[in-house]
């Protein structure tokens, strides 16, 4: 059995993807945890067995005994630490985003994966939600007919007190220009540079998935902002970004750090024969094909794991349905699910919502051809 020795590289979410290589996927060791927070490293390793521990990414990219890395550090650091992963020969999965900086580190992205032949996947967890792929299969067998209408969000409580009457994990301290909290939360971008609402971590799950679904590019993005909750930020709380595609369907994207109710990843597709609605609060997936009938719920088997190692891994699970995409991607010489094409087609929308935002006008997004199989 081949074994693909792997490196966690920021031992905060990357521990959650140690997890699941060291006890779930017989084909991975974990050979290394890297953090620039020595302590926080080798407790990571401790958990998950793995033996060495730096602090230094320049060690994992030099060390040829490493076929893969799993990079989970701040949004704003990863096109640079893909890159460098990418040309330094080794396989790379990284967090959502990619990219969150420029459409330039995009292009370069692909063009290093494709130069070296190496497999990426962006780890999107939600995309193997049971009630999404449900969704997708659904739209791809026709049962909507043609889509007109998509929305998808990404909604957090963050900058509001707690339920206890504290400041929440996004509270900023402007005397210090630090958070208010030590550790950080990682959505808050650990200071400044902050972390930005549509292109970072949060709004690029929306802006995929919502892709995803549709089943096209987007070619086009208005997006407007505004900061009424968090007004002392560099960046908007609230985003709303309008995509077309090139067959004319329209998509919406609405990511908020400041809204007042529990965080949500609601989805819905309206087609030209029926509607498909998930909503979070209550799990379900609703389904309608008669405009005078009400919508239906669709029964959607759960993933085939465990409670315990759902609780393990975090995320409900889909981690573990991510991770093993990605092996299996590189044991079998194929393009994992969410490809450095996928990738940079999602993370350049959300790059261009954010330009749009701070432009006020729409923007055009560039395309990505897939060469690679």
């Amino acid at each position: 059995m081949m074994s693909i020795n792997v490196a966690i590289v920021g031992a905060g979410q990357g521990a959650s993807h140690g997890k699941v290589f060291s006890e779930l996927i017989d084909e991975t060791e974990v050979v290394a945890v890297c953090d620039l927070d020595e302590q926080r490293a080798s407790e990571c390793a401790a958990m998950i067995g793995a033996h060495r521990v730096t602090t230094r990414y320049d060690d994992v990219l030099a060390d040829r005994g490493i076929d893969a890395v799993a990079i989970a550090i701040g949004c704003h650091l990863r096109a640079d630490a893909v890159i460098s992963a990418l040309e330094a020969g080794k396989h790379v999965l990284v967090e959502v985003p990619a990219v969150a900086t420029t459409i330039g580190d995009v292009w370069r992205m692909v063009h290093a994966a494709e130069r070296l032949r190496l497999k990426l996947q962006m780890g999107n967890h939600e995309r193997w939600t049971p009630h999404k792929r449900r969704m997708k299969e659904m739209i791809v067998a026709g049962k909507i007919g043609e889509i007109m209408w998509a929305d998808g969000d990404y909604t957090h409580d963050g900058f509001r007190p707690t339920g206890r009457g504290g400041a929440n994990y996004m509270r900023f301290d402007l005397d210090s220009n630090q958070p208010a909290h030590d550790p950080p939360h990682w959505r808050l971008g650990f200071g400044n540079p902050a972390q930005e609402t549509t292109a970072g971590g949060g709004g690029l799950h929306a802006v995929d998935s919502l892709r995803w679904l549709m089943g096209e590019e987007f070619a086009e993005v208005m997006c407007f902002g505004n900061s009424r909750v968090a007004p002392y930020r560099s960046i908007d709380d609230t985003q709303a970004a309008t995509f077309t595609t090139p067959s004319g369907a329209i998509g919406r994207v609405l990511t908020s750090y400041a809204v007042c109710r529990k965080e949500s990843r609601h989805n819905a597709v309206y087609g030209t024969q029926g509607s498909l609605e998930f909503r979070w609060h209550d799990e379900t997936l609703w389904y309608a094909s008669d405009n005078h009938g009400p919508m239906v719920a669709i029964d959607v088997p759960g993933l085939e794991l465990s409670d315990a190692q759902k609780r393990r891994i975090g995320h409900g699970g889909m981690t573990f349905c991510q991770d093993r995409d990605f092996v299996d991607a590189i044991l079998e010489d194929r393009q994992p699910e969410i490809n450095v094409y996928e990738a940079a087609r999602s993370c350049a929308a959300a790059i261009c919502a954010r330009d749009s935002a701070l432009e006020g006008r729409p923007k055009r997004i560039p395309r990505f051809y897939q060469r690679m199989t």
